[in-house]
């Protein structure tokens, strides 16, 4: 017996195999298909080794032993048409290998693993697998990676010892729902499937430590998640989800949390009581919050950031020093009982919140807001809930609906209307968001703002009532004057409130108060601009005036003597209802032709500059009653255009390089006061100008007629 090689058996009636086959040790073909087989001895896998060609098919076969996994020779084994009830469909056509690994997986299911990946299994298939399973009550791990499986089939839930499960790659639509069974579950992945919702009953499964449901389409995270405290490792990545669950706040054994290319755009401050983390990714997120410069640094960096966050939902203050901010992260305009606002050592340049794109919506202020009606609903146990419109766009103000971004309120930082004390010492910051001041007014009592670029102070910063600590030092201050270190914010308050009241008055004066810069509200805010008609800032060291001078439509006065202006826009001349302009003592060289639009002047002063010539469109102020030229440097020659002037009464040019008086002078007969000292006049001769201003016209009108 033990010389034989091959046995046909085939096309008989045969039920059972003789148990002598067993001694058939060198059998290598056995063929006993088209039988009544119902069962084969366990003893054909423990003896028959040698067999390489096996055909069983055809037979009323149910199971296979076990031990037919030991058959590791076989090239041919066929087994079809048979009513099994552990061997699946889909596996009888892989061939021989598959159906031996098959086997053997089961075979060695007794020492705690079942491994069954890549092995093309469905859902119906699962059903055979665990009819095939020796013992259920020692697997602690089971692998179906690489499968097509749909639904893990109910008759699973006797796995009961399960502390491993992986699904990864196939087409799993959703986690059963009797996942709570498996109570000693410590690690469940499926990856790579077609998940749309994470089944609420994982939560009970409170021994599990790593979850991972990456490559699926999960939007959404349950709050039930929060009982799972001993997770260590969430990954998620590679999803639909829109937000997280600040529930995930209560897992508190979290160190790894993968929440890379989902569709996330704010991240909730409560993910800072995640104090293990170590690993946290989103990258591949549309994110609005943190700011770009915060995820740059890191776990640490954004854990410390959302701890601000929420200490400033808790305590209404927060302090972000020294987070390399390049612009207030818009989130906060949505803190509106913040009382304290720390900004200090950032790379900030302006206080304006960076409104971010796509534009923040209705969802978006619930995660940063928390609490409400649309956040969180229950117990002690966060619960999200959509806001009935959560692509709404909405502005940081009173959550009212905006239609676009353009029509954000223009104050944003102004929403914080509880905010008493705001530092942004050693910045960048050029200039402040003047209007959200007023909405200040009567909270803020502390503002630091040390060691920026700010050259100029917003006007509407007199507002602030109630302000008793002010500290601007290592600013270039040009406007409002220098002297606020000395005396402190009230003197700037009186210095805008003078302004203000000038809006009732129209008459403003700011003399000799070291004005390094021509006020800019007076020029750019329509309640000065329109009104104003008594400008006095004489005595300062203004070096240019506002090209919106034109604006000043009203302005009938305006005096600038002795300042540093070096060049007469000729925006000033289109004030056309100006009647006295003085800039006298300044380093004005040239006038522009613009001059002859103000035909209302009858004062014109600029003694003590540069001037050398002046234009010829000056002969169109034809009211102008008093000229100053004196000290400066004109020659005039003839200077007919003097003739136009006929309303002229005082003419000064004191202090020239005049050789020859104009002759147009003769004709000026209105004229009584003229004074031509300090020049080296030739003509008229020196005893026709030492009697006096008639015996000078008298020549002069004589030349004019001969």
């Amino acid at each position: 017996a033990w010389s034989l090689q091959s046995l046909w058996l085939s096309f008989n009636d045969l039920e059972t195999l003789p148990v002598c086959i067993e001694e058939l040790t060198g059998l290598k073909t056995l063929h006993i298909h088209h039988n009544r087989i119902t069962r084969l001895p366990p003893t054909v896998g423990l003896c028959l080794l040698e067999l390489t060609d096996m055909d069983i098919s055809h037979n009323q076969l149910t199971r296979l032993p076990l031990e037919f996994a030991n058959l590791k020779k076989l090239t041919s084994f066929e087994l079809r048409a048979n009513p099994w009830e552990m061997i699946p469909e889909e596996m009888t056509g892989r061939g021989t290998i598959t159906i031996i690994y098959f086997l053997q997986n089961l075979k060695d299911s007794v020492h705690g693993i079942l491994d069954m990946m890549g092995m093309g299994l469905t859902t119906n298939g699962l059903k055979y697998v665990k009819r095939g399973i020796p013992d259920v009550d020692l697997v602690h791990t089971a692998y179906f990676d690489d499968n097509l499986i749909r639904v893990l089939p109910k008759s699973f839930h006797v796995l009961t010892n399960l502390t491993a499960l992986s699904l990864d790659r196939n087409q799993l639509q959703c986690i059963p729902p009797w996942i709570p069974v498996l109570r000693d579950l410590v690690r469940f992945s499926a990856s790579k499937n077609q998940i749309h919702e994470i089944e609420p009953g994982i939560g009970e499964c409170l021994l599990l430590e790593k979850l991972n449901l990456d490559s699926n389409f999960i939007k959404y995270i349950p709050p039930t998640v929060a009982m799972l405290t001993k997770l260590a490792k969430l990954r998620l990545e590679n999803n639909v989800l829109l937000v997280v669950n600040p529930c995930v706040a209560y897992m508190q054994s979290l160190q790894r949390v993968w929440l890379n290319l989902n569709e996330i755009t704010m991240v909730p401050p409560e993910l800072c009581y995640l104090t293990n983390i170590y690993d946290l990714r989103l990258d591949g997120n549309s994110l609005k919050s943190p700011p770009a410069e915060i995820l740059t640094q890191g776990p640490v960096g954004i854990m410390s950031y959302l701890s601000q966050l929420q200490i400033a939902k808790d305590k209404d203050e927060i302090d972000l020093k020294h987070m390399m901010l390049l612009h207030v992260p818009f989130e906060l305009t949505y803190l509106t009982n913040l009382t304290k606002l720390d900004l200090d050592n950032n790379r900030l340049k302006t206080l304006w919140p960076l409104v971010p794109l796509p534009a923040p919506t209705l969802r978006d202020k619930a995660v940063i807001v928390g609490g409400g009606y649309w956040a969180y609903k229950g117990g002690r146990t966060p619960v999200w809930e959509e806001p009935e419109k959560p692509l709404q766009l909405v502005g940081p103000m009173d959550g009212q609906p905006t239609p676009s971004i353009k029509q954000y309120p223009v104050h944003l930082l102004g929403n914080l209307i509880n905010l008493q004390t705001l530092s942004v010492r050693h910045n960048l910051i050029q200039e402040l968001p003047g209007k959200c001041f007023p909405r200040f007014q009567t909270s803020l009592r502390e503002l630091l703002l040390d060691d920026n670029q700010l050259t100029v102070l917003p006007f509407q910063m007199h507002m602030l009532d109630v302000l008793e600590s002010f500290s601007m030092v290592g600013n270039d201050l040009k406007n409002p004057p220098l002297n606020y270190e000395k005396e402190g914010f009230p003197t700037l308050r009186r210095y805008w409130k003078r302004i203000e009241a000038s809006e009732k008055t129209g008459i403003l004066e700011l003399v000799n108060m070291s004005l390094l810069l021509f006020p800019p509200e007076l020029a750019m805010d329509e309640r000065y601009a329109y009104n104003l008609r008594y400008l006095d800032l004489s005595g300062n060291r203004i070096p240019t005036l506002h090209p919106d001078m034109n604006k000043m439509t009203g302005l009938e006065t305006l005096r600038l003597e002795n300042n540093l202006i070096s060049e007469l826009p000729g925006e000033v001349f289109q004030c056309t209802n100006l009647i006295e302009l003085n800039m006298d003592n300044n380093f004005i060289d040239t006038l522009p032709q613009q001059v002859g639009e103000c035909t209302r002047l009858t004062n014109l002063s600029l003694n003590n500059n540069k001037l050398s010539v002046l234009p010829e469109d000056i002969a169109q102020l034809t009211g102008l009653v008093k000229l100053g030229l004196g000290d400066n440097q004109f020659k005039l020659g003839t200077a007919w255009w003097l003739a136009a002037l006929t309303c002229l009464q005082s003419l000064w040019l004191y202090n020239n390089l005049l050789i020859a008086l104009p002759v147009a002078i003769g004709v000026l007969t209105n004229l009584d006061d003229l004074r031509v000292e300090g020049n080296p006049l030739k003509d008229p001769p020196a005893s026709v100008v030492a009697k006096g201003l008639k015996s000078i016209r008298e020549y002069l009108a004589y030349n004019v007629k001969y």
